[in-house]
């Protein structure tokens, strides 16, 4: 119904997207069935000490792709479209001596960002990640059920993504902000130049690390939106919906960490625990190019919106901030014992992540 309901209604999305979206949807039903399939080939492992219960077990009455209809932004956009005390630029003077109208395309510039690089992660990333898990496509072993619980997070990622281009769409055709320059996150550069490893179990493994990192990072985003009454209440609610699906993508990737992490050798370990430090700093980063953008889009010259990001940064601890919001990984990672790894150790404490 879903795959149907797509085709006949484009939601004006972009053609590729909108051809991805269809083509994904319609794979995800026949997924269950090809996995079946294979499943004699996976070698069940035991759940983790205090995961006997799915996460997803109770999936069909609390994911948003199953319970929420689509939400849509009304024609007259109350309030704002983003928290702007998560928006660090529109403090800056200059920004601030330019009035509410750049404030408000800065931080509508920011919601368009955020939606475009939720349809990258989730598409690109996890989506792949998942698919891969359920299919038992990996060079580890895991629990028949956990494997078919990867496909229902890739219908919850997948749904992520249209609900963030849907908003997208209503975003231009309501306000006065029109998407503009839509860069590519700094995760894809990375995990694109990690798959070109020689090796398939390894660039098996950086996608799933990857997965594992994003998956359990609750970014401020997500938590603290739709607590943020000055934005608009159909845009917190949407995110809302995401924010509710990722608490339980946060347990299950918990839970595949401590499996893969249990099953690696130590020369594996070597490579697999550093790597999780560099996608959390890859991750989180400050995308300063992208941020110079939404102030172009208000009209700074690009000189200028490049000067008013440095400076902004500048008076902020960048350390700090990565060491918070990492912090939800960071704690996964000690309760798997992985901080008992030398190699890993070393590596966050590098990257200023402990």
């Amino acid at each position: 119904m879903l795959v149907t309901s797509l085709t006949s209604d484009s939601f004006g999305l972009p053609k590729f997207y909108r051809d991805l979206l269809i083509e994904m949807l319609g794979q995800l039903h026949r997924l269950v069935d090809a996995h079946l399939r294979r499943v004699a080939m996976l070698q069940t492992v035991p759940p983790p000490n205090g995961a006997n219960r799915s996460p997803l077990a109770d999936w069909d009455v609390r994911s948003s792709v199953r319970l929420v209809p689509t939400r849509h932004l009304p024609p007259v956009l109350e309030g704002l479209p983003f928290s702007e005390h998560l928006v660090s630029v529109v403090g800056h003077p200059d920004v601030a001596r330019r009035g509410d109208e750049v404030k408000y395309i800065v931080l509508g510039k920011r919601l368009h960002s955020y939606n475009r690089f939720t349809s990258n992660l989730e598409l690109r990333a996890i989506v792949p990640a998942c698919t891969d898990l359920g299919l038992g496509q990996v060079p580890f072993s895991i629990a028949e059920d956990m494997a078919l619980e990867a496909l229902k997070i890739a219908v919850d990622e997948t749904n992520h993504a249209r609900c963030a281009e849907q908003m997208t769409s209503d975003l231009t055709r309501v306000s006065r902000v029109r998407p503009g320059v839509l860069r590519e996150p700094a995760f894809l550069s990375a995990l694109n130049a990690a798959q070109q490893h020689p090796d398939r179990k390894w660039r098996s493994m950086y996608l799933q690390s990857f997965a594992c990192v994003s998956e359990t990072l609750i970014t401020g985003i997500l938590s603290k939106v739709p607590q943020d009454e000055a934005v608009n209440p159909e845009i917190r609610a949407i995110i809302a919906d995401h924010a509710r699906d990722e608490a339980m993508h946060h347990t299950y990737f918990s839970n595949l960490m401590r499996v893969i992490w249990s099953q690696l050798s130590g020369t594996e370990k070597d490579i697999f625990g550093p790597m999780l430090a560099k996608w959390i700093v890859t991750f989180l980063s400050p995308d300063r190019l992208t941020e110079a953008d939404w102030l172009v889009g208000g009209g700074f010259d690009y000189a200028d919106a490049t000067r008013v990001v440095n400076e902004t940064y500048e008076a902020l601890d960048v350390s700090a901030l990565l060491r918070s919001s990492s912090r939800p990984t960071i704690i996964q990672l000690k309760k798997i014992g992985i901080f008992d790894h030398s190699p890993t150790l070393d590596a966050l404490g590098a990257a200023g992540l402990i």
